[in-house]
């Protein structure tokens, strides 16, 4: 729990996955913007705004053409995707 953001105030238990975005720097992204983005789960930023983290149930479509489609529109490459299985908060 002490890796998570600051800026986390509110935390439900449920299994899923959680892909983590991570740009290596600061970008002026907000996911929840994009409907797209916005129907696979819930997005949490970094506070440096480098990395976004998307927690959503497994068993849903695989959202990795989802993300690198609306990524690779916007023009905002040279970020890694990090997936990673567990029981989040």
């Amino acid at each position: 729990m002490a890796n998570l953001p600051r800026t986390l105030k509110y935390i439900s238990w449920f299994e899923g996955e959680t892909i983590t975005i991570d740009f290596n720097r600061a970008v002026d992204f907000d996911p929840k913007a994009y409907p797209k983005l916005a129907q696979i789960g819930r997005w949490i930023a970094s506070d440096d705004l480098s990395k976004y983290y998307l927690v959503y149930k497994t068993g849903t479509t695989y959202p990795d053409k989802t993300i690198n489609k609306v990524l690779g529109d916007l023009n905002l490459n040279g970020y890694e995707l990090i997936h990673s299985a567990a029981t989040y908060a």
